[in-house]
Formats: C-alpha cells, sequence, structure tokens
C-alpha cells in the first residue's frame, strides 16, 4: 500500500502542491474513496467510480490501488517481472489522466495539436515519478523512447513538429505519427524540465508549469493551447522561450539530447 499512497501524493503534489486536506475541490462532492490523511486534498477526493481508460477495457481507481498494493512491500519488481511493471506503467499514466485530460477533473485542450501535452507531458511524468519514487535512476528514463526517436523518426516521414503530427496519426492502427506525441512529446518535456531549472537556478521546474495550469485549467476550467503553454513557461522562467519552441514544438531540429553510456544527457 506504501506505494500506492506514495504515488498518489506524488500526482497530486504536481498538480496541487503540498495543500491541506480542508482545501477540498467542489468536485470532491462525488463519491469517493475512503478518506486517506496524507495533507492533499487531491488524493482524499479521487471519486471512487472514477474509470480510468485502459486497452481491452477500463478499470477504476479503487482497482487501481488493489493492483499496486498486490506486491511484496508494495514495490514492483522493475526487472524480474517486465510484464507486470509494464502493467503498472500503463496505470500510472492513466492515474495522471485524473488531473490531466480525463473528467470531470482533468484539464482540457484547446485541438488536437495539444495532444503532445497531454500525452507527452504525461509520459515524461510517468518516469519522473519512478525517479521521485526510487524506481528508477535519474538520467535512466526515456531512454527507450530516445532510440525509438533516433531510429523510427530522425530523418523520415515521420519527422514532423508536434502539433502536426495528430493529422496524420492513425488511432485504429496507433501508427508512429501517433506515438510522436506521446514519445517525442515525453523527450521534449524532459527538455523544458531542464531548461526551465537552468534558467531559474533549480528554483522552478516542469511542476510549476502542472501547478499553474491546473489553477486556471483543471476541472475543465476551459480550454488550453500551446501558445498558452508556452506563454505560461515564460511567465516562470521572466524570459522568451520562442526560440525553443520554434525548433522542438513547431518545428523537427533534432533533440539536444545524447545517449552517454546509460545516461541519457541534455545539451541545451
Amino acid at each position: 500500500m506504501a506505494t500506492t499512497l506514495a504515488l498518489l501524493r506524488l500526482c497530486s503534489f504536481y498538480y496541487y502542491g503540498p495543500v491541506t486536506v480542508k482545501r477540498v475541490p467542489a468536485w470532491s462532492k462525488i463519491t469517493v474513496c475512503p478518506s486517506i490523511s496524507l495533507g492533499v486534498s487531491a488524493i482524499a477526493s479521487i471519486p471512487r467510480d472514477l474509470h480510468i481508460r485502459r486497452l481491452g477495457g477500463i478499470v477504476k481507481v479503487i482497482d487501481l490501488m488493489a493492483f499496486l498494493s498486490s506486491w511484496p512491500n508494495g514495490r514492483p519488481a522493475l526487472h524480474t517481472d517486465p510484464p507486470r511493471y509494464y502493467a503498472f506503467s500503463n496505470y500510472e499514466h492513466r492515474l495522471f489522466h485524473i488531473w490531466n485530460a480525463f473528467e470531470p477533473t482533468g484539464m482540457l485542450w484547446e485541438s488536437s495539436s495539444e495532444y503532445w501535452v497531454s500525452e507527452g507531458m504525461n509520459t515524461y511524468y510517468n518516469s519522473k515519478a519512478l525517479v521521485e519514487l526510487g524506481f528508477a535512476k535519474k538520467g535512466k528514463i526515456l531512454i527507450s523512447e530516445y532510440k525509438w526517436y533516433l531510429q523510427e523518426i530522425v530523418g523520415t516521414k515521420y519527422d514532423v513538429p508536434l502539433t502536426e503530427a495528430y493529422k496524420y496519426g492513425n488511432w485504429q492502427e496507433f501508427n508512429q505519427y501517433v506515438w510522436l506525441g506521446y514519445k517525442k512529446g515525453a523527450l521534449v518535456s524532459y527538455l523544458l524540465d531542464a531548461e526551465i531549472q537552468k534558467l531559474t537556478n533549480g528554483l522552478k521546474s516542469l511542476d510549476d508549469l502542472q501547478k499553474l495550469m491546473y489553477e486556471l485549467y483543471g476541472a475543465h476550467r476551459g480550454r488550453y493551447s500551446t501558445k498558452d503553454v508556452q506563454k505560461h513557461l515564460e511567465s516562470l522562467v521572466s524570459q522568451s522561450l520562442q526560440s525553443f519552441f520554434e525548433n522542438y514544438v513547431y518545428g523537427t531540429t533534432k533533440l539536444p539530447l545524447s545517449l552517454e553510456g546509460d545516461y541519457l544527457v541534455v545539451k541545451l
């Protein structure tokens, strides 16, 4: 159960920050999970009947909590049980969608060109959460996504801007254009996190963007565009990020990353 609670706390922190359980969102009036005193409102107010979509059907949040608790000491075996770990990552991704996308609590995008935010940032946070939970090492995440990007995307017909990938995506076949939003979107989010931390001397990160955007767009209050994401990021770092977005979001400049040994290194 420890892993479940830690993951829920972490997901909530990214979007809410450390708030007291007394600050409960309006949507918590929906039937909720039994109160969990973790000092974070979103955890105590996750709807019990909220369904998380996944391949082959749906799963309830309450079932997810039971699933994560099924490992000895609540800790997944990353190397000895790959299929189960894949399932863990799959559920984790949907858990983040409670805040980023799913009704009635998530953030809504303006058009399909923003799916690199809803899916790509979500995919990045899957990995970032594993680092903060102690399941992976910093610098050793998103390596398979980077290898895929080099082998399957760079220099091919699939190498299109993130904001245009949806035009060519086949969601039935889940072709490379669809994966672009997930995988390259995650890599760009990784770069954005590094850039924010560099420009603010480590005082801020992509977590601050999540909190800011959830305050503005959470629970389907309005819709955000890629331009809004850039605007909010620039407000955090107090300078323009136009060249970054032109190169890596609206453009196809090769991402400034390199694989050095077992580590994915940012070259911004």
